[in-house]
Order: C-alpha cells, then sequence, then structure tokens
C-alpha cells in the first residue's frame, strides 16, 4: 500500500452499508462482500461522512478540528491512521 498524504482523496465503497447509533454510541460498518461488521466511535462516523470522493485527507482533518474544537493535537496523525485502517479493510479507496 502506498504512503498516503493530505493530498490524498478517498471515497467510500460501495460495498459498505453505514448506520449511525444514537449520539455518543458510535456508528457501524458492515462490508457486504465478507459481513464483516467494523464499529467505530463518533469521530470516526464524522470522518466517514466527509469522506465525500472530493476533500483531500488534509481537508478532512482541518473539517474535523472545526467540528471538534478541542480535538488533541495528535488528531491529524489518528485521522491518517484511520484512513489507513479503513483502506486496508476495502471500506474505503482511492480516488
Amino acid at each position: 500500500m502506498e504512503q498516503l498524504t493530505d493530498d490524498d482523496v478517498f471515497t467510500q465503497t460501495d460495498q459498505v452499508v453505514f448506520r449511525d447509533f444514537e449520539p455518543g454510541k458510535g456508528a457501524a460498518l458492515l462490508l457486504l462482500d465478507t459481513g464483516a461488521y467494523h464499529g467505530v466511535n463518533d469521530v470516526g462516523a464524522r470522518v466517514w461522512h466527509l469522506l465525500d470522493g472530493e476533500r483531500s485527507v488534509g481537508a478532512v482533518i482541518r473539517q474535523l478540528q472545526l467540528d471538534v474544537p478541542d480535538a488533541p493535537a495528535e488528531v491529524a496523525d489518528d485521522v491518517r491512521r484511520f484512513l489507513a485502517d479503513l483502506e486496508t479493510r476495502s471500506l474505503v479507496r482511492r480516488s
């Protein structure tokens, strides 16, 4: 897998069904090809919603920092790791 950069753009794959839970309870991603569920917290759910195939990784990070004013300093690295993990699990693809 190639190195992720802030200029990369990710798109949600068509084989994923996303379900938000109530606030504070996160969300679930179901990969239809495998039937595997992947749980994410509220921040992960917000990142998922920002993956529109147009925003770059850098833009997703900046928007998340605006949406979560008390985000920790390492949020950018956390988002990059999260996106790399989603890509490894075939839940997103680079556009």
